[in-house]
């Protein structure tokens, strides 16, 4: 039978996705569902999208889901292709220099070994503009961090798909769907408590594979929901 799986936050983590992406083996028909942030923090984010784009190219069946480190990536782009430039100064772009020193932007670019974001593959740049915002099947949610629920519509907000880190749960608003989200690192064994409890109503499915130093975290996960098993593989990256 065909598998729906998730995959949470990579952060630029290339090794330890493709140990995961061994231990899961998925198949042609099976359908793998990344929740965003694979870039940033880590040693290899270029290694990651190749990997992710390869996924594509061989035709397997992939849903990207754009994190709030995909989306901080392009607003710098974004905000460095508007600045007006002065005569005798160059403007200031505080996108791309919180990008940089916030977000771990400087270990992305490393990794493209470029020194400006204006030099990032037009191939990457496209990909990452094609991010889908959220996905949706007849039991499940995707999204990077998760949704406002406090409104009428939960799909109104991109801001909070991207960004919001705590949520209270309706299960009438979510159609009766479990929402499956990363952003908000957690210990794998706090995972595994909230996957015990089967009315529970969303999946935190980051396990803070870049914070090796963490107790409990430094793990990548990915979630088979067609069959409830639960992949971790610890960060092999340096």
């Amino acid at each position: 039978m065909p598998r729906l799986v998730a995959i949470g936050d990579i952060h630029g983590c290339a090794r330890t996705l493709r140990a995961l992406l061994e231990k899961v083996m998925p198949q042609k028909d099976d359908t793998l569902v990344f929740l965003g942030d694979y870039i940033d923090r880590g040693p290899d984010s270029k290694g990651v999208v190749d990997c992710l784009m390869g996924l594509q190219t061989e035709g397997y069946r992939t849903v990207f889901l754009r994190g709030n480190h995909e989306q901080t990536l392009l607003d710098a782009i974004d905000a460095e292709k508007s600045l007006k430039k002065g005569l005798f100064s160059r403007p200031r772009n505080a996108v791309l220099e919180s990008w940089l020193t916030q977000f771990g932007g400087r270990q992305t670019l490393d990794s493209y070994g470029i020194n400006h974001i204006k030099q990032l593959p037009e191939a990457h740049e496209r990909w990452y503009r094609r991010l889908d915002w959220y996905h949706t099947t007849e039991h499940f949610y995707f999204v990077h961090a998760g949704f406002d629920f406090s409104g009428p519509d939960i799909l109104a907000d991109r801001e909070a798909m991207l960004w919001i880190r705590e949520f209270d749960y309706d299960a009438e608003k979510a159609g009766n769907r479990k929402v499956v989200h990363g952003h908000v690192p957690v210990q794998l064994d706090f995972l595994k408590e909230c996957l015990a409890l089967p009315n529970l109503g969303f999946i935190p499915l980051d396990t803070g594979c870049i914070y090796k130093e963490r107790p409990g975290m430094g793990y990548l996960s990915a979630m088979d929901l067609t069959n409830n098993v639960l992949f971790s593989v610890k960060n092999i990256d340096t």
